[in-house]
């Protein structure tokens, strides 16, 4: 008996535009299919470090008729020059001494298709800094090689300097490969290339640079997804984050390209060439729009500092990766913010706006080159202010990374968008490495945390780092004036803000308090634009607006905190400005981080959350207590009452009725506790409240004194007075009631909790967080150590302060990492307390976890190129696949698991306007595929005995090997053509 398992994990949109202009007007303007149009490419793809010399392999693609690279290398004398003449020609190469500059011919290596490798070698392994761009600067990759670790004195004077207020020292050595002992052979993936970043019980690699990180780069904008929930007419509502704007995002906009446009260099409107000569040559394709444009508009095409995120509705079949379109759509999308996602409508005529261009992270550095006369007011300016001050982005340094969240236990992947602000004043470098990292948490909220690290060569005396997010309710592609101008209100006890619309189905929230680094200052006010300058207004500071009715702007100064105060909190669903039935304004958030002093090489942060909030016909009710099953809330054992709050609206009845019911087990019918449970409120509100879905607060204590000791659950449920009655969905939070202390130490785990040697926790992240608490009725002060497997070092777990003689204290094991963890053994923590007292025994427990097998999951780059061509009719041409992305294969299959192919299946190439089918064949291994049925990619993919996770990384050997092969018809017009691939393995047993 067979039985087939079919795992579909992705389907992929491949896109090839043929630019056929070359079939022009007359005979003498045909264009010969020799001339082909690709994108130059620079890579530093191989470094191996032999003996005491570095060789390094540079990748290259570029005009035929000009293969010059520009080489910039410090320290110079580190290069063996001699090598490098012997292999391109001592006529060939140009030195500069001054500029530590190396100019390039390489006629001699490169090969008829622009494409050639460059071989450089060091004289020692000396710390040095490779930079190669092509000859006009339109493509450039930079690396630093021989990155030693720190000396002893190096990391003590690093530890004796670490400030306060969220300031950090953060060094970011990597550690020396030997790549000498890896093959260098693109046909022969690499299996468990994952699992050798760290020893157990070492911090997260967060370190984007580094490939053993988890962290990589993408050429292209996407999104990634999260939560998803299933409606009621079978559609489903599924949670995404991405950089800039949305229809950017599902089009996979290249971040940097010289070919087909760009979110960082384009800007997003102006006068456009291709109009003028669209009106003498109508075929011209409209993808010469994004090159032929001059960039009068302000802002760049895409705001990559922007962290967005977005609801989007798929119906039962669809994908949620389809592009924005403003006709034949199947998909809608809900954005939050101005332009994001927004269609132009009339032709080239596009607002600034477009790119979700009010949300950004910026700077003080512009108070660097232009000093404000008010000390406290510095001058700031957005990202894309750039001209007359010598300031702004360094375009060649963004870059987007993702990586599955190692913290996660769902599997969710996080992005990562750095960039660097400079000012360069003569030998003084000014210049802040920016990275923006967002994801999704445990709950389904989004957390957005921004990193401001000085990598200049002169300590910045007072730096302030800025976040601006516009709040505009935009549905599909665009939006209603009104929409813009919200009325912000409050979370409560200075949690943060939010801003509601009905016809929007929700409300976004933003906790701005969540966090250890959250903003030292913030302010529900309003926003500016990327292009923006505080030397031409006076936004963010002491200008008090009419519109938010005589507060500032944002902020009085820079040590004015805003918002961020209790007293200042008008407390849950009130309003932060104006008055009741007033209008609301145009709504935004500011933040920024203390004024203090940034030295080089010294990192501040601040993080907060955002969170979509449904609305419908039934109450809406929210808990602020986290208690979990997994994560209980630990009360004392001596507690009588528990004090729970939240907050309630409800669009359908002006009289809501809240109830809890506390037990030992969770109950999932609301009905019951309707029935059974205790009345903790009964509230009314006023129409005009209810049309607005204003938020109430509420609150109880529940008595919990006569509680044994042990896991509670208290289960919550809003109801109106509607025949049949309507009630929101069961809150809970779950409390744990430890012992009672005695004179001997006790030691126990509570998160996660009813864990045994023969009922192990599975974890299905990277790291365990571990919670517990310890108790001692004599003693001041205790210590806690663990080990792992009873092998090895014993550590002390950290921040066991003063003992309070009676109480439960709380410990904790954070990010404790398992990610070299890989087999299906189990596996042990001892944790042993000791009071110092000889007379009382120690305590000691035992926290038992093993890895769970799982199945195969297939990770694919969201988009495939093959490129951009001009031919002549019946001119043929095989071409290249370039993969934006990596495609891996992560196997957690069990060892008797049989091994599986890797299939393809595909759907034929077709223009994306006309459906005009397109003459083509895909090869790979020089062999036609078919379309519409699978096709065996890979034949066997085979459990590797006693690992837990193997990485099969096939992106070389598919990027090399899928070719297409097609033919210009006469009938073909200019455009894009696409097809949808979707790749699957067949188990059979």
């Amino acid at each position: 008996m067979n039985k087939k398992k079919i795992i579909i994990i992705s389907i992929i949109s491949i896109s090839l535009t043929i630019l056929t202009i070359c079939i022009g007007i007359s005979s003498k303007h045909t264009i010969s299919a020799e001339k082909i149009i690709f994108s130059k490419k620079i890579d530093i793809s191989e470094i191996k470090h032999i003996d005491n010399s570095t060789k390094i392999k540079v990748s290259y693609q570029l005009p035929v008729e000009n293969p010059t690279i520009l080489i910039e290398i410090d320290p110079l004398n580190n290069l063996n020059i001699d090598k490098l003449s012997d292999e391109i020609g001592k006529n060939n190469l140009d030195i500069d001494l001054k500029k530590h500059l190396l100019t390039l011919d390489l006629k001699n290596v490169t090969d008829t298709n622009g494409k050639g490798e460059l071989k450089l070698e060091t004289k020692n392994q000396t710390k040095t800094t490779i930079k190669a761009s092509d000859f006009d600067n339109e493509v450039t990759q930079e690396k630093t090689i021989n990155k030693f670790e720190t000396t002893e004195n190096d990391s003590l004077s690093n530890f004796n300097n670490v400030e306060s207020n969220n300031v950090e020292d953060i060094t970011e050595n990597e550690p020396i490969i030997d790549e000498s002992t890896k093959k260098n052979d693109v046909d022969s993936p690499r299996k468990g290339s994952n699992n050798v970043s760290q020893a157990p019980g070492n911090e997260i690699n967060d370190n984007e640079e580094d490939s053993k990180s988890g962290w990589e780069r993408q050429k292209q904008l996407l999104i990634t997804t999260g939560p998803e929930h299933t409606l009621p007419n079978g559609s489903k509502a599924v949670s995404v984050i991405y950089f800039g704007a949305l229809n950017y995002a599902l089009s996979n906009l290249w971040i940097r390209s010289m070919w087909s446009g760009d979110a960082v260099d384009d800007r997003p409107g102006g006068f456009i060439i291709g109009d003028l000569v669209g009106s003498l040559l109508p075929d011209l394709p409209g993808d010469l729009d994004s090159v032929l444009a001059f960039g009068s508009g302000k802002g760049r095409k895409d705001n990559i500092t922007a962290p967005n995120s977005a609801v989007i509705i798929v119906p039962d079949g669809g994908k949620v990766t389809d592009e924005q379109t403003r006709s034949k759509k199947k998909n809608h999308w809900f954005t939050n913010t101005f332009g994001d996602g927004m269609l132009q409508k009339d032709g080239h005529n596009v607002k600034g706006y477009y790119g979700s261009q009010r949300n950004f992270v910026t700077t003080n550095l512009l108070n660097y080159s232009h000093r404000s006369e008010k000390e406290n007011m510095p001058n700031i300016a957005g990202p894309d202010f750039v001209k007359d001050d010598k300031i702004g982005m360094v375009e060649d340094s963004v870059n987007l990374y993702v990586r599955r969240d190692p913290r996660n236990s769902k599997g969710y992947l996080q992005q990562r968008m750095v960039f660097h602000q400079l000012y360069q004043r003569g030998r003084k470098n000014y210049r802040v490495k920016i990275s923006i990292t967002q994801g999704f948490s445990e709950d389904g909220s989004i957390y957005v945390r921004t990193e401001f690290k000085n990598i200049g060569n002169i300590d910045l005396p007072d730096f302030t780092g800025y976040a601006f997010r516009d709040i505009t309710f935009m549905k599909d592609y665009d939006f209603n004036d009104f929409e813009k101008d919200n009325v912000l209100r409050s979370l409560g006890a200075n949690r943060g803000i939010y801003a509601s619309r009905k016809n929007f189905n929700g409300s976004i929230e933003f906790h701005m308090n969540e966090f250890s680094d959250a903003p030292y200052a913030w302010s529900a006010r309003g926003t500016k634009s990327t292009w923006f300058s505080s030397k031409n207004e006076n936004f963010p500071w002491n200008s008090h607006s009419t519109e938010l009715f005589g507060k500032p702007n944002a902020f009085e100064d820079v040590n004015d905190v805003g918002d961020n105060h209790p007293d200042r909190d008008p407390g849950l669903g009130n309003r932060w400005a104006g008055e009741e039935g007033q209008k609301g304004w145009d709504s935004g958030i500011s933040m920024h981080t203390k004024n203090q002093i940034l030295k080089v090489g010294q990192t501040v942060s601040m993080s907060y959350a955002t969170d979509v909030a449904p609305s419908s016909d039934n109450p809406m009710i929210e808990l602020h207590q986290k208690g979990t099953t997994e994560n209980p809330d630990v009360i004392q054992p001596d507690l009588e009452k528990y004090k729970i709050d939240g907050g309630w609206f409800h669009f359908g009845h002006k009289n809501v009725e809240i109830k809890y019911i506390i037990g030992s087990n969770n109950i999932s019918d609301p009905k019951e506790i309707i029935k059974h449970g205790k009345t903790i409120s009964k509230n009314t509100q006023t129409e005009a409240e209810q049309k607005v879905g204003k938020r109430f607060p509420w609150e109880t204590e529940i008595p919990v004194g006569h509680l044994p000791p042990g896991i509670h659950h208290i289960n919550i449920v809003a109801v109106d007075e509607n025949e049949p009655k309507r009630y929101s969905s069961i809150k809970e939070v779950v409390i744990n009631k430890p012992s009672t202390a005695t004179i001997e130490p006790k030691l126990e785990i509570m998160s996660p909790n009813d864990i045994t040697k023969n009922n192990p926790y599975m974890p299905t992240s990277d790291v365990l967080n571990l919670k517990g608490g310890f108790s001692d009725l004599d003693s001041d002060f205790v210590k806690i150590t663990y080990q792992l497997d009873g092998t090895g070092p014993v550590y002390n777990v950290p921040n066991i302060g003063k003992n309070i003689k009676g109480q439960v204290m709380p410990w904790y094991l954070n990010d404790f990492s398992i990610k070299d963890i890989n087999d299906f053994k189990l596996h042990h923590l001892t944790f042993t307390i000791n009071d110092g007292d000889d007379s009382t025994p120690d305590d000691t427990v035992v926290f038992w976890f093993q890895r769970r097998a799982g199945e195969i999951e297939i990770t694919a780059p969201s988009k495939i190129n093959f490129g951009s061509h001009h031919l002549i009719n019946g001119g043929h041409k095989i071409v290249d696949s370039e993969f934006n992305g990596s495609f891996k294969v992560i196997d957690r299959r069990k060892d008797d698991e049989p091994s599986v192919p890797l299939t393809l299946q595909m759907t034929e190439f077709r223009e994306e306007e006309t459906n005009e089918k397109l003459n083509h064949n895909i090869m790979y291994n020089n062999k036609p595929l078919s379309f519409g049925t699978s096709n065996i990619i890979i034949n066997d993919i085979s459990v590797v005995k006693g690992e837990w996770e193997t990485v099969h990384d096939y992106t070389n050997l598919l990027e090399k090997n899928l070719k297409m092969k097609f033919k210009k018809n006469h009938s073909n017009k200019p455009g894009t053509y696409k097809s949808t691939w979707t790749w699957s393995n067949i188990n059979s047993l």
